[in-house]
């Protein structure tokens, strides 16, 4: 996959076709006039595209990208025919496209069609849980990426609150697949059951009673003795975005503990955290964290000693060891930005970590 920025700016169904229309632009050395294909979701298909027209004027991109090979020219649109059934499917849809560089899968662009009974939570939701549809098409770019996310997939989003990570996904996953999404946030899985789950049955959302002084201060149920609810090696993948960095030592072993049992061999987990090493470190030291991880509590370290949930990081030789104790592998590592770095994946450190095959491992 390569950097690309873009926009979807119309979709619209005119008699049989699908028209979209938007800008992309690659962050490498190439320009736009390289795009000549793109890759369409919708509704667990992948939607062919008739007729391709890249390479448009586009001077307000311009403007505002000055220094971007391409931006001059980098608007496009987008003929997909459509007989009755997609033109009735599609008015309800969340629409992917991928622009292809080169052969190369850029960064996806997410849209609603026209006339969408597609829902959107209130600003209000979207900035508590941290972020929406912005959020949702990044994570879905490096579950392709790095874990090799196929439609047909069992997917468990665990603190999916109001389904954020879901709404790429709506998208992308086939009947035959299937997401489970549970979070501590009660109006948050409220919402996503009444307007996610009628839409794509086969999205499920559910509540965990959670207790988080921050985020559910009634929950009654420790995360440290808490079960998935889902039967063994269920899954062909987990992730959770911003889960460990609410959490304390304990919790987070119960965590990989239940990972462990409710994914399939051979399958991945992608998750988030604050990592602290010698270069994190460094930098906190230094000053250019925008997370001063300094406060040690319980063997994890924070940045706010009466409320230390809001922010929670971890050694990482001693998360590692966590993972290797549920006889996970971390499969790759991709450090964030959070602390000031200038070669970063995303804001928070990832990790990629997969049950082998072999049950010896």
């Amino acid at each position: 996959m390569i950097k690309t920025i873009g926009w979807l700016e119309s979709i619209t169904i005119s008699g049989d076709t699908l028209i979209v229309g938007g800008w992309v632009a690659a962050l490498t050395d190439g320009t736009v006039k390289n795009f000549v294909n793109f890759v369409v979701y919708a509704n667990g298909k992948t939607v062919p595209v008739a007729k391709c027209t890249t390479g448009l004027p586009s001077p307000d991109v311009k403007t505002v990208y000055p220094n971007l090979a391409g931006t001059e020219h980098c608007r496009f649109i987008l003929h997909i025919p459509l007989d009755k059934e997609d033109t009735k499917r599609l008015n309800s849809s969340v629409l992917l496209v991928c622009p292809i560089l080169e052969g190369t899968r850029g960064c996806a662009l997410g849209g609603l069609t026209q006339n969408s009974a597609y829902p959107m939570p209130s600003e209000e939701d979207i900035n508590f849980i941290g972020g929406g549809i912005g959020v949702g098409l990044e994570f879905f770019d490096y579950f392709m990426k790095y874990c090799n996310l196929q439609p047909s997939d069992s997917v468990l989003d665990v603190g999916c609150g109001i389904g954020r990570m879901a709404f790429p996904l709506t998208a992308y996953l086939s009947t035959a697949g299937r997401y489970e999404g549970f979070d501590i946030y009660d109006s948050g899985i409220t919402w996503a059951k009444e307007n996610i789950t009628p839409l794509y049955p086969n999205f499920n959302f559910q509540k965990a009673n959670i207790f988080n002084k921050l985020y559910n201060p009634h929950g009654r149920v420790v995360s440290s003795e808490f079960a998935f609810p889902y039967s063994d090696a269920y899954f062909d993948f987990v992730y959770l975005t911003s889960v460990f960095t609410h959490m304390y030592p304990d919790d987070v072993r119960q965590y990989l503990k239940e990972i462990s049992r409710v994914i399939k061999r051979g399958s991945k987990c992608l998750l988030t955290c604050f990592l602290l090493n010698t270069e994190s470190i460094k930098f906190i030291q230094n000053g250019n964290s925008t997370l001063r991880l300094v406060h040690k509590i319980n063997g994890c370290f924070t940045a706010d000693k009466k409320i230390p949930e809001k922010a929670i990081g971890f050694h990482e030789n001693d998360l590692l060891k966590w993972i290797s104790e549920q006889k996970l592998i971390v499969a790759q590592t991709l450090y964030g930005s959070w602390c000031g770095r200038k070669d970063f994946t995303s804001y928070q450190d990832i990790l990629i970590i997969e049950k082998p095959d072999d049950a010896s491992k």
